[in-house]
């Protein structure tokens, strides 16, 4: 019987390439509009709503948000830990659509991100942690070579995963993961999505 290891690497790449979908998914699919919701343990300055037929109707990308007067919202919406009213995240809006956040954390970390839009959809561009670059999505819109570009960094600013994919963002050519060092752990290749080899 043959094993596949456990990558948290891979875990968090999955979960950052499908959260942006996920989200839209559960909000955007209802043919209702939707208020967007948070955690109970949150609440926020500015109630919003996604909401698909209008969208389709405006012509705008997938996820766009509303005010409760039904325009897209423009500026900065702040959301609050409801025991202790501090600040846990700011999002960044133009036109209805998310381009930017910072979440603060307890513990002090502050993480930073950018955002755009893909194939009429949200798209997480890059995020930072304390500062230091640790995801990258280069879409093959703005690649070289026509190719979509993940990459996750350590801490310590050496690559820990990288792969691409194509058009439709579907996994293409090499996936390797990095330990610390720079060493290769994993290494697979991917024809159309389809796992063809396991190099390492």
């Amino acid at each position: 019987m043959m094993y596949r290891h456990y990558s948290p690497f891979r875990s968090i790449l999955n979960t950052a390439l499908l959260l942006p979908i996920l989200v839209l998914l559960t909000f955007c699919c209802k043919e209702a509009e939707n208020k967007v919701q948070y955690p109970e343990t949150t609440y926020s300055n500015v109630e919003l709503h996604l909401d698909g037929k209008r969208d389709k109707k405006l012509e705008k990308p997938l996820g766009t948000h509303y005010t409760s007067s039904g325009e897209p919202f423009m500026g900065t919406r702040k959301i609050y830990y409801s025991d202790t009213d501090s600040l846990h995240m700011k999002q960044f809006f133009e036109d209805g659509i998310q381009t930017g956040s910072v979440i603060y954390y307890d513990d002090g970390d502050i993480v930073r991100q950018k955002h755009g839009i893909y194939l009429n959809k949200p798209h997480l561009k890059e995020m930072y942690e304390n500062g230091i670059l640790v995801y990258e999505n280069v879409p093959p819109t703005q690649s070289k070579d026509g190719m979509g570009h993940v990459r996750l960094w350590y801490k310590n600013g050496q690559l820990s995963v990288e792969h691409s994919y194509t058009g439709d963002q579907v996994k293409q050519g090499l996936l390797t993961e990095y330990d610390e060092e720079g060493n290769i752990t994993m290494q697979e290749r991917y024809e159309d999505g389809e796992l063809v080899e396991t190099i390492k």
